[in-house]
């Protein structure tokens, strides 16, 4: 017969038994609700090679493998990532549990160098300033800054212009066009002259200042504004001058060159001058030259920018989940915890075989026109490169027009052609660098050398 230490031992081992099993299951059961990990085999560092060495080919195999869904361990981070059309847009929806704000203000810290004083301490950034962005910036107002865009284009094009002083100017294509259109953005934006919020800059600079220093309490200093135009001037220019640059880059691959863009914009110069006999389209009258941009027909330039940004994108939506339980409409099996971080992977709905068919992969600079962007169902296929839901670019509207417009304005004015002394790839695409994975508009990993001249 067992003494009574004996016993106490026995159910004392029994009951930690029950505890170490019922954890067990429930662990188990806890983690067949979670996303898949991707395995790997090196701790810490997890997948972190393989995915920045082809980021296109690991979440392709990925979601092969594991769905729609899945979990990545990369240099002791693990985040999940959602890779489909349907999934990410269920999120969007669900702005309520899945939230963008914390992500916003963490990032405008760590990217910008944004002050807490600002950020958290303070409600002007969240309560005033990010309403004012979206409201200057919607397509109904954002007329005055594509306007100035496409006065500051015009002085960079006779700028351009002066430097060809032979037949042709043989020079790289980010001298000739990036750099210059970087310089142009920045000028809509804000002005020739700092500090910005004086004579020139546009709406949202001088409100945002302003704001900031009347409005504001207590108002900001002139290092917190610095800071968070700063992350304006970063979405802008980081992203629409190299936007701009592969417009042409990506043209210039092509079997027949810039040619389909230049017989458009011929043809439109050629039916507007029919119409308006005395219209100045040279630049001298900026007024009749906007009138002629704002209202001339260009569907491929259109088609050419709109898929520019779709091959040429690596961008994330970043959401917090912010309660236990939650999960995904029509993704019913995985169940994530408050504190989790999902990022919905859009290059992975645009390179998506199944919506834009086999070629998802190709520059195809008629994509975009009437039927190509229409899957069966009669719907719009799924084109998120400015994000979506709250976190959708406010700055969208000044960037695809803007981008159009200065487009228009150098094919009116400049042949432009790769540089026979130089070997060029097979496709523009092969230059792209497909490891800035998140970045934004993706960079060259090498120079195009082209040939420019005027056009007469």
């Amino acid at each position: 017969m067992l003494d009574s230490n004996s016993s106490l031992t026995v159910a004392t081992t029994a009951v930690a038994g029950a505890i170490v099993v019922g954890y067990y299951y429930a662990k188990k059961k806890s983690d067949s609700q979670r996303p898949p990990l991707v395995p790997y085999t090196i701790p810490w560092l997890g997948s972190a090679i393989t995915l920045g060495k082809d980021p296109d080919a690991f979440f392709k195999d990925s979601r092969e493998k594991y769905g729609d869904i899945f979990t990545v361990q990369a240099a002791g981070t693990r985040l999940t990532y959602v890779t489909s059309a349907a999934a990410t847009l269920a999120i969007y929806r669900n702005s309520k549990s899945l939230v963008f704000t914390p992500t916003r203000l963490e990032m405008s810290m760590k990217m910008f160098d944004m002050p807490r004083s600002i950020l958290y301490d303070n409600n002007y950034m969240r309560e005033t300033l990010y309403p004012l962005h979206h409201r200057i910036l919607a397509s109904a107002n954002v007329a005055p800054m594509v306007d100035a865009l496409v006065k500051y284009t015009v002085d960079i094009v006779k700028e351009l212009c002066s430097q060809i002083t032979g037949n042709h100017w043989s020079t790289t294509l980010k001298e000739f066009s990036h750099k210059p259109i970087f310089r142009a953005i920045a000028a809509s934006m804000f002005g020739l002259q700092f500090p910005a919020g004086k004579d020139g800059a546009s709406e949202l600079i001088t409100a945002v200042v302003y704001g900031a220093r009347n409005e504001s309490q207590p108002p900001w200093t002139d290092r917190e504004i610095a800071s968070a135009i700063n992350s304006d001037f970063w979405a802008a220019d980081g992203n629409m001058s190299w936007s701009f640059y592969w417009c042409i880059n990506l043209m210039l691959h092509e079997p027949r060159g810039l040619a389909p863009l230049y017989e458009e914009i011929d043809a439109a110069r050629d039916s507007w001058l029919k119409a308006h006999p005395n219209a100045d389209l040279s630049g001298e009258n900026l007024k009749e030259l906007t009138e002629f941009l704002n209202n001339a027909s260009f569907p491929l330039t259109a088609s050419v920018v709109s898929e520019t940004l779709r091959v040429a994108v690596s961008s994330f939506s970043t959401r917090m989940v912010v309660e236990d339980g939650v999960t995904i409409n029509g993704y019913p099996q995985f169940e994530f915890r408050k504190g989790d971080t999902i990022l919905c992977q859009l290059r992975s709905i645009h390179l998506d075989q199944e919506t834009w068919g086999e070629d998802a992969a190709v520059f195809k600079p008629d994509r975009f026109i009437d039927s190509g962007i229409t899957a069966e169902s009669g719907s719009r296929k799924p084109f998120l490169v400015f994000g979506g839901g709250v976190s959708k670019c406010d700055g969208r509207h000044f960037a695809a027009k803007g981008c159009k417009f200065a487009l228009a304005l150098f094919l009116m004015n400049f042949d432009i052609k790769l540089d026979p002394a130089y070997e060029a790839p097979s496709s523009a695409s092969s230059l792209i660098d497909m490891t800035r994975l998140g970045a934004g508009v993706m960079h060259p990993t090498k120079p195009t050398h082209v040939v420019v001249s005027k056009r007469s």
